[in-house]
C-alpha cells in the first residue's frame, strides 16, 4: 500500500512538473535573432522574448520588433513576431525584401515542439496586404522544430520586394507538443504503477 502511494505522488509531481514545462513553447526572457536583409543591405537584430516592444534602426528607419506566443487549445500553440517600421524597410535599389529567425539566435523553444506551420506576411505602409506565403517548407528540422527559419545566409520574402513601402513584417508560427522522455517517463511509470497494484491483488 505504501509503494503504491509513493508510485501515485510521484506520478502526480511528475504530472505537474510536466504540465508545467509545456505549458508555453518559447523561454520568456530569451533573446533571438530577426534578419532583415536583401541584395543591397543586411540587419541583424538581437530581441529578448518578452511580450515588450523593442526598437532598432534600419538606416533612417525605425524598427520595433515584438512578439507573442498564444495557446489555441488542444496543445496547439501560435507565436507572432511583429516587425514594424516608420519607413520603407526595404528601400528601392536593396533588390528584394527577405526575413527570417536567425541566423545565430534561434527561438528558444522549451521543450521540444513540431512546426505545423509558418506563414510570412508583408504589409504596405497604408496596410495593404502584399504578400501571404505558407512557408514551412524552408523552415529548419520542422519536427521537432530548432527554432531557426532557414539556413544562415538565406531568406524568405519578395526577390522584387524593395521599394514597395513595406512597413509590416509577420512571421506567424502554429507549433505543438512532441512527446518528450519526460513524458513517456511518466507513462512508464504509470504502466508500472498499474501492473504492481494487480498483481499485488491477485
Amino acid at each position: 500500500m505504501k509503494i503504491r502511494s509513493v508510485l501515485a505522488a510521484a506520478a502526480c509531481l511528475l504530472g505537474i512538473l510536466s504540465s508545467h514545462a509545456l505549458a508555453i513553447p518559447v523561454l520568456p526572457g530569451s533573446d533571438y535573432d530577426v534578419r532583415l536583409c536583401c541584395a543591397g543591405g543586411d540587419g541583424i537584430y538581437n530581441v529578448v522574448f518578452d511580450g515588450t516592444a523593442q526598437s532598432y534602426l534600419r538606416g533612417d528607419v525605425n524598427v520595433s520588433i515584438d512578439e507573442s506566443q498564444t495557446s489555441l487549445g488542444g496543445g496547439l500553440y501560435q507565436i507572432i513576431i511583429d516587425i514594424f517600421g516608420d519607413g520603407d524597410l526595404f528601400p528601392a535599389g536593396e533588390g528584394g525584401a527577405f526575413a527570417e529567425v536567425g541566423p545565430f539566435n534561434p527561438l528558444e523553444l522549451v521543450p521540444d515542439f513540431r512546426l505545423d506551420s509558418a506563414i510570412l506576411r508583408m504589409f504596405s505602409g497604408e496596410g495593404e496586404l502584399l504578400l501571404d506565403a505558407e512557408t514551412v517548407s524552408f523552415v529548419a528540422n520542422p519536427n521537432p522544430w530548432d527554432g531557426y527559419y532557414v539556413e544562415q545566409g538565406l531568406g524568405i520574402g519578395l526577390a522584387n520586394g524593395d521599394g514597395l513601402d513595406i512597413q509590416h513584417v509577420q512571421l506567424e508560427f502554429t507549433v505543438s507538443n512532441v512527446p518528450v522522455p519526460a513524458t513517456l517517463a511518466l507513462f512508464g511509470l504509470g504502466l508500472a504503477g498499474l501492473g504492481w497494484s494487480r498483481r499485488k491483488k491477485a
